[in-house]
């Protein structure tokens, strides 16, 4: 089974690699640089990826409300469309197991509902300072990824859990 997936940057395709490896999925995935672009490309991207047994467009809501975004994509045809309560970080925020092993401090604290953050990349960012490190999108979200516990992140996160389901469920 193959699984298509149309991201908005190369940081979230590291990041959705790693999690169809954990579930031993197999994706064909898209970069479309940005929401709007997945939006008025998402014929053209479904029409490339007609092959896939599903194909999940993976956005994120930034600061917005999820549900007006579905509203605002409107009948996507046979694209099932999963909304990102802000940003992936908000993903990677949710998992303290991870990122202490990434940032190597037991004492990392971190919050109890990361998709509370309208921007978690900066949250993520302040964290990684706080441990005299620079959070770089690509590369950090790859080494959190190869850690992260996917039912972690799923009780923290309804957004990622919705996806999960979406990615196993075809």
């Amino acid at each position: 089974m193959t699984v298509g997936i149309i991201v908005e940057e190369p940081s979230a395709e590291v990041f959705v690699k790693k999690i169809a490896e954990k579930l031993g999925i197999r994706l064909e995935i898209m970069v479309a640089k940005g929401r709007e672009r997945v939006k008025t490309k998402l014929r053209a991207y479904a029409n490339l990826l007609a092959h896939c047994e599903k194909i999940i467009a993976l956005v994120d809501s930034h600061c917005s409300d999820p549900l007006a975004i579905e509203r605002d994509f409107g009948i996507i045809g046979n694209v099932q469309l999963c909304v990102v309560v802000h940003a992936i970080e908000s993903w990677l925020l949710a998992d303290r197991i991870a990122l202490v092993r990434v940032l190597r401090n037991s004492q990392l604290r971190t919050p109890q509902n990361p998709e509370s953050f309208c921007k978690p990349e900066e949250e993520l960012d302040n964290l990684f300072e706080k441990h005299g490190k620079r959070y770089i999108k690509g590369r950090d979200a790859k080494e959190i990824a190869e850690f992260i516990e996917l039912e972690t992140v799923a009780n923290k996160c309804p957004s990622f859990e919705k996806f999960r389901t979406s990615l196993l469920h075809c």
